[in-house]
């Protein structure tokens, strides 16, 4: 039996007013031009392509941020268009967002468990003591303790600071989670021990995800299928391991041979061609320096 199907985008359409001058008006510039998606709860979608190509743009709309201008979305089968009519506090619990830059999103001033009280003082209507509570299960969920509610943005690695990001999105039980880069500002030990985060996560929870990044290695990972998009557009879209393995599209060909590969062997070999071209560059030196 199939997963249900938490979100769903039909033609989605995303207009910009054009920069005129004083006497003619520019035409609209068109940064998504009839996106299509579809995501089943504990499902994976990459988004990836240029910067530029309306990834976030099309992050904004699935969290109900900007509206779109032409075209369908569901959340959860109900039909949403927040440019006609305003979602109700229910349809914006199921769809929430994380941020590249976490310290960006937390104020620095609140300590991390009013933060992330908020958002249940304004989205549920649980007394003080069980938001305290929640808070501190959602604590311990990320990886962090409840003693971490009492400390400032400041106080925590950046690591550390996602995984509260991460808390603060799972408050309110959401059914979709937006990942917008939300590894790319980490260093590599960090971004695993948060991508792991994110798979035991979506297991317990049967979260759905739409990530949103630039590096392929981490998307071929992680995804159940990825999509292509290129200047607003959808140009190629499958299962990941079928996209990695035999692109169709000359687009999606030129961003894998741009990206260097992760496996070991790959790299052994980039490692002995580099050796290889040093000792053919040092080779030419000193023939040219022998004395004839």
């Amino acid at each position: 039996m199939s997963a249900p199907v938490v979100l769903k985008a039909r033609g989605l359409v995303r207009d910009y007013p054009g920069r005129g001058g004083i006497l003619r008006a520019a035409p609209p510039f068109r940064a998504l031009k009839g996106v299509d998606l579809t995501l089943a709860r504990g499902q994976t979608l990459s988004v990836v392509g240029e910067s530029g190509c309306g990834k976030s743009t099309l992050a904004r709309i699935l969290t109900l941020i900007d509206p779109f201008t032409d075209g369908t979305l569901e959340i959860d089968g109900e039909s949403v268009d927040i440019a006609r009519a305003r979602p109700d506090a229910v349809l914006r619990r199921k769809v929430r967002i994380v941020f590249q830059n976490p310290y960006g999103s937390l104020n620095p001033r609140q300590r991390v468990g009013a933060a992330l009280e908020d958002e249940l003082a304004l989205n549920t209507d649980l007394p003080a003591a069980a938001r305290r509570e929640r808070v501190g299960d959602m604590l311990e969920r990320v990886g962090l303790t409840r003693d971490h509610a009492g400390r400032y943005p400041h106080m925590f690695s950046g690591g550390q600071r996602q995984r509260i990001a991460i808390a603060r999105a799972l408050m309110v039980h959401p059914a979709i989670l937006i990942l917008d880069e939300p590894v790319s500002a980490l260093d590599l030990s960090v971004q695993a021990q948060v991508l792991n985060l994110l798979a035991a996560l979506q297991r317990e929870m049967g979260l759905a995800y739409v990530f949103i990044s630039h590096d392929l290695s981490v998307v071929r990972r992680i995804s159940d299928e990825v999509m292509v998009m290129r200047a607003g557009e959808v140009v190629e879209r499958g299962p990941a391991e079928a996209l990695f393995t035999a692109p169709e599209h000359p687009f999606t060909r030129q961003l894998l041979a741009a990206t260097p590969s992760t496996d070991v062997d790959a790299i052994r070999s980039r490692l002995a061609a580099r050796q290889a071209a040093r000792a053919d560059a040092n080779t030419v030196t000193h023939d040219r320096e022998m004395p004839e």
